[in-house]
């Protein structure tokens, strides 16, 4: 095995993408865990990084749409407790911008496909690490409606399907305050319109009642 630094984490992603997420799963009724993960890599449309909450928050704050995907890999010996919690918390403030974190913590992960474990799919390194992945929410979002017809989540446990529910409606919910605001927006501008007086004046009166 081999030590943490760019280099191995980059090779271990590599090995992961083509040994495990590009490689049909009983456990995602037959689909690849990821099918979309070796394209991306292959056109190089994938960042790795090693760093912490600096680098999220460098990587949100210049992000490119020349990447699909930025995946920061923490070093294992960086203390950052409650990874997951600070992804929740980043997140809510995200959805503005259509990114999204998501965490992928090895120790609080929950039981899952028997294919994922690093001896399947060609580990490299000797400590296991948390990643987050930034990508764009949107298309987060539509992968996982194209996969969920294909039974992707048939198998997976209640509190994951929540997850990605959850994910789901931020995205919704953001949708919908964004056009209320428009037709609020909207609305202030039909008032300040230059128009008859009179007419003016009836507006007023009608937005008091």
């Amino acid at each position: 095995m081999s030590e943490f630094n760019i280099n191995n984490v980059e090779r271990e992603i590599q090995n992961w993408i083509f040994g495990y997420l590009s490689v049909p799963s009983e456990h995602y009724g037959g689909n690849k865990p990821c099918p979309f993960a070796a394209k991306a890599w292959l056109e190089a449309r994938v960042t790795v990084t090693i760093g912490g909450p600096e680098m999220v928050q460098q990587i949100v704050t210049n992000w490119s749409d020349s990447y699909d995907l930025r995946i920061v890999a923490v070093d294992p010996k960086l203390s950052w407790p409650k990874i997951e919690e600070y992804c929740e918390a980043f997140n809510a403030g995200l959805v503005g911008r259509d990114l999204v974190l998501i965490p992928f913590v090895p120790d609080e992960m929950e039981p899952g496909d028997p294919a994922a474990e690093e001896t399947e799919w060609g580990q490299v390194i000797d400590d296991i690490y948390p990643m987050i992945f930034v990508q764009r929410l949107s298309k987060v979002n539509e992968f996982s409606r194209l996969l969920e017809g294909r039974g992707y989540y048939d198998k997976t446990s209640e509190r994951f399907k929540k997850y990605v529910a959850d994910r789901r409606e931020s995205e919704v919910k953001h949708a919908r305050i964004k056009e209320d605001h428009g037709q609020e927006k909207e609305d202030e501008g039909q008032d300040a319109a230059p128009t008859d007086g009179a007419v003016q004046k009836g507006r007023r009166r009608k937005s008091k009642a």
